[in-house]
């Protein structure tokens, strides 16, 4: 569950209009989470990137977006390091279920190296 907080309104206002963004603000939140799965793949490896992630969960659905999530140190190939995990959007929430579902503990192959993915 997503909470957030506003500070309060300098206006004469009853607070009712800080609420109701509140609300709103909390709402499209967790719209905007919905249809996101997280993967976590092992070893962590910059071989990985959001291109391989897209090409393995488009059989799943159309995707929304991907992302590698890598610290801001570079190796001494100018790769950034991998933290080995990102995040995969659908477009549909049934699509993300679905993946979340069917893709826990299968491997993704990117030259010739194996990668354990879960969520």
């Amino acid at each position: 569950q997503m909470t957030t907080s506003t500070k309060p309104s300098s206006s004469n206002n009853s607070g009712s209009s800080n609420k109701m963004s509140s609300k709103n603000n909390a709402k499209s939140m967790k719209k905007s989470t919905d249809n996101t799965v997280f993967i976590r793949f092992t070893p962590a490896s910059s071989l990985v990137n959001r291109w391989h992630l897209e090409e393995f969960f488009s059989a799943i659905g159309p995707i929304k977006k991907c992302s590698v999530i890598s610290s801001n140190k570079s190796s001494a190939a100018n790769n950034k390091n991998s933290l080995g995990y990102g995040f995969v959007k659908f477009v549909s929430l049934q699509d993300a279920q679905k993946a979340a579902r069917e893709c826990n503990h299968k491997s993704l192959t990117v030259n010739e190296k194996q990668f354990q993915l879960t969520e």
